[in-house]
Formats: structure tokens, sequence, C-alpha cells
């Protein structure tokens, strides 16, 4: 952003055009490509905002190539066009508080401005000035496709070009080893973890591991939801022991999404020989799964 443009955004409109819906050649791919943000209702009555990029296949047949929702009460939400072709996504007009969508090799992804937090997810319009551009206001929303910000299926070489302070780790269990990148959101650790003795910068994350109270996972419900608010929202689901001290609960309507609950809440169903989660009992992280392991099916 222009440096006089801090003082006075107005500023921004002799080089960027504001608006709701631009065409363009985002990619650069040589197709026509059309960016849009708005408002959005489910049937379900879920509310909140999106930003949609269509690329035109052939003349006036339209294929999706990007689409983020950010669930919660309907916003402020803007595009803003620069010259040179670059498109911004904005919640806020008086605060550097925007995100650039960026090309990245075979997918777009959305890049926090250097300056603040990635806006459009930033349910309090203020910008946070974080140095990873992780740290969203909350609730971090959890989806088949996302972590907040991170697409699950990003490589590790974009997931850290999305956040520069994530930190490499790596995750013990009682046989295994995983290496992984942390990400720290307010209230939630997330870790991104492959089935390799060494991170492959150019392959996806195996697996995500959740764990804190201030996710929100398909369908609005928190990440601190008991067992019994989990049955409600999800429906049916499968269990099985994990090693001594877990339980790992799989939702048939949520295949790769595992809850690990504490082994003491939960005891053996009779009729079934499964463990059978108690009713209050609160996962202590969930695991999303990107191919789930053999024998998981409901």
């Amino acid at each position: 952003m222009p440096p006089q443009a801090n003082d006075d955004p107005g500023v921004l409109a002799d080089t960027t055009t504001f608006g709701f819906c631009f065409d363009g050649d985002f990619n650069r791919d040589g197709r026509r490509d059309r960016a849009a943000v708005g408002v959005y209702q489910t049937r379900a009555g879920e509310q909140g905002r999106f930003l949609l990029v269509l690329t035109e296949t052939s003349p006036d047949r339209w294929h999706k190539t990007f689409l983020r929702t950010v669930p919660g009460s309907p916003g402020f939400g803007l595009l803003s066009l620069e010259r040179s072709g670059g498109l911004g996504w904005w919640s806020c007009m008086e605060c550097d508080n925007w995100a650039e969508l960026v090309w990245v090799d075979t997918a777009y992804i959305l890049k926090p401005h250097p300056g603040g937090d990635e806006g459009p997810d930033d349910e309090t319009g203020q910008a946070t000035g974080t140095q990873t551009g992780c740290d969203r206001a909350l609730p971090v929303s959890v989806s088949k496709d996302s972590v907040g910000p991170l697409p699950i299926a990003a490589p590790i070489r974009v997931l850290r070009l999305m956040c520069p302070g994530a930190k490499d780790t790596v995750q013990y269990g009682e046989e295994s080893r995983h290496p992984a990148i942390v990400f720290r959101f307010r209230g939630l650790l997330v870790l991104a973890l492959q089935d390799w003795d060494e991170l492959h910068a150019e392959e996806p994350p195996d697996a995500w591991v959740l764990s804190g109270t201030t996710g929100s996972l398909p369908r609005g419900v928190p990440m601190g939801a008991s067992w019994t608010d989990l049955v409600q929202a999800y429906g049916d689901s499968t269990s099985s022991m994990a090693g001594s001290e877990s339980v790992i609960a799989m939702f048939c309507s949520l295949p790769g999404f595992l809850f690990e609950f504490d082994g003491r809440d939960a005891a053996t169903d009779t009729s079934s020989g499964r463990p059978k989660v108690s009713p209050g009992a609160v996962p202590r992280q969930v695991l999303i799964r990107m191919i789930l392991p053999a024998g998981w099916k409901c």
C-alpha cells in the first residue's frame, strides 16, 4: 500500500479500483477469471461472507477455482484491483486490514498483508499486526478444506509462505514420530504433519492436529463441544481405542475428522464391544486425516 495511504486511504483511488466483482486473468494462464465477494445464507440458516473466483473454460461456461467462506455475522467485504492486476480482499476501509489473492503453482492462496491480519477472517474489523499472519479473530473456522486461512491440501512450502512465522516441530506418539509445522492461533494450536522421516516441502500434510477451544468445526460446532452436542450435530459414529489411554471417534457424516477423548471418559459398549464415550466428555484434540487409517469406516 502506498505510504501516504496509511493516513488517508482515499489516495488509493489513484492506483486502485474498488468493487464487488472484477474480471481479469489473475493467474496469468490466458483465460478470463472472475472474482466476486458477497454474503451468503445456507439452507440451514448459517450466514457469512465469501470470496469466489471463477475461470471461463469456454464461452459463457465457468468453473469454480477458489472459494473462501467466513462463517459468522455478514459484514463489510470489498475487492481491490491494482493497475498491475493484483487483487485484494478487504474487510475494513479505514484500517490496514486486507489479504492478497496470490496464485502459487496450481492454486490460489490468500496471503495476509504484511502490515496486518488477513482482514476478511477478522470478525472484529481490527488489524492485529501479527508476524505470522495466523493470529485470527475468534473462532477459527475449520472445514474439510481449510483450517482458518490454511488449505489442508496445500504443500508445506505454500503453508510456510502463507504463515512465515510457523515453526518446524516433531510430534511424538507412543510408537511414532512425525515431522510437522506448528501454527499458533489465539486459543488454538494447529500441527500440520507428514508421515515421513522429515518434512517434504512440495507435499501436503498427511494429517492436521487441532487442540484448544477456539476452533469452529463444520456446521458451527465449537471445538469445546461435549459428546452429546457432537452427536446431535453429526449423528452416527464409530469408535476405537487408541493405545491404552485414548479413544478415537469418527462421525459418519464427517469422514476424516477423528475426535480423540481421554480413555477415562469412555466405557465398553456391551452390545458392540466398542468404547462408548461419556455424554459430557470433551475431545482433547481433533485430527483431520487426508486418508483414513485401515479399518475405519461407518
